[in-house]
């Protein structure tokens, strides 16, 4: 199953799981978390009348439709003046998406991919990058996920087997050259790696061409770099048999992330639901204090707030924090929905 898009883009609507938290309003015992902000300019992206609305799945690109990695140096100004916003609103922490493909022309990329070179980033998009970091430094952001999402060409879920050598090192390559960039810039904001966006405890996670490019990637990393600046490979939602590969596969290299980022979306109780059953499989591996953090979920939501603090107070689950993605609950528009999402009232409660 190919993916244009990776992150926030399909909402959990199958089930029909009790919620538990959805009623009850626990004290939270969450630090201050932020939003995962990857988008310069919307374009008419989000605009329900124009041919361009919704543009990845039907209608062709709006020309004017940017990544922050591909576009910051275009739109500095307005990135700059809603990071502010975010900052001002109080969140602490802010990620971002490097979307890219293969090796490709640099006036390959269009909306919100990238393309490379041997690899490793055109000039003007790792400048953007770097510049990005830094502006999130300065307004005082006290951490930063930087989060690499393999699309097209470059997507492992649909890499046949033969051709998933060229495509570990194309990641690798590829994961050093940004790490290797954004370390030389010795700032002060904490800077964690998301090394393969929704990877982990994904039903795909078992197939074992898969399972060879995470245990190789991995292995790799921690050999270089050790496990304090990474989260591994975030989880996407969860499966029972993708989320046990993914803890086989961080044991067999011998090594677990710093803290685990999740992905997880879905009705009033499903949040909790799957949390349960996170927390089921901790216990049985014994790795109660394994540290998790909400890498993805709805905009602002209460509903899910309360899924999260309830799932702390009934199952013991060490998560942090929560990054929310600019897409509310029940919007017209599908992907993202808020421009300028410095709401965060729902998690810091």
């Amino acid at each position: 199953m190919k993916k244009l898009l990776i992150f926030a883009f399909f909402a959990v609507i199958s089930s029909q799981a009790k919620a538990s938290g959805a009623c009850q309003k626990p004290v939270s015992k969450l630090e201050v978390g932020g939003t995962v902000f990857s988008i310069a300019n919307f374009g008419s992206f989000l605009d329900l009348n124009s041919k361009y609305y919704n543009a990845w799945d039907s209608h062709g690109w709006d020309p004017d439709f940017y990544s922050i990695v591909r576009g910051y140096h275009l739109y500095k100004d307005q990135v700059d003046s809603r990071m502010k916003s975010l900052r001002e609103a109080g969140q602490s922490k802010i990620g971002i998406v490097l979307w890219f493909v293969g090796n490709h022309p640099e006036n390959g990329a269009f909306g919100h991919f990238v393309t490379t070179e041997n690899s490793r980033l055109y000039p003007q998009y790792r400048k953007n990058l770097e510049d990005y970091v830094r502006r999130a430094n300065e307004l005082g952001f006290n951490e930063i996920q930087i989060r690499f999402a393999s699309q097209g060409d470059a997507d492992v879920f649909g890499t046949k087997e033969q051709d998933m050598p060229a495509q570990i090192e194309h990641h690798w390559t590829l994961i050093q050259d940004v790490h290797d960039s954004i370390s030389k810039l010795n700032l002060k904001i904490k800077v964690m790696y998301d090394l393969g966006g929704e990877l982990a405890a994904h039903s795909y996670t078992c197939r074992a061409p898969v399972t060879n490019f995470l245990t190789e990637i991995w292995g790799r990393y921690v050999s270089k770099y050790g496990v304090n600046d990474t989260l591994g490979f975030s989880w996407n939602h969860f499966d029972d048999c993708g989320a046990r590969r993914t803890l086989e596969i961080y044991q067999k290299v011998g090594a677990f992330p710093k803290i685990n980022g999740l992905d997880i979306y879905g009705n009033p109780g499903e949040v909790y639901s799957i949390l349960k059953k996170i927390a089921a499989l901790l216990k049985e591996k014994n790795l109660q204090k394994m540290e998790f953090f909400i890498q993805e979920t709805w905009y602002d939501d209460q509903l899910v707030a309360n899924d999260v603090n309830q799932a702390i107070e009934d199952f013991g689950l060490n998560i942090k924090y929560i990054m929310q993605w600019p897409l509310r609950r029940g919007s017209k528009t599908i992907h993202f929905s808020e421009v300028v999402p410095s709401r965060y009232e729902a998690y810091r409660k």
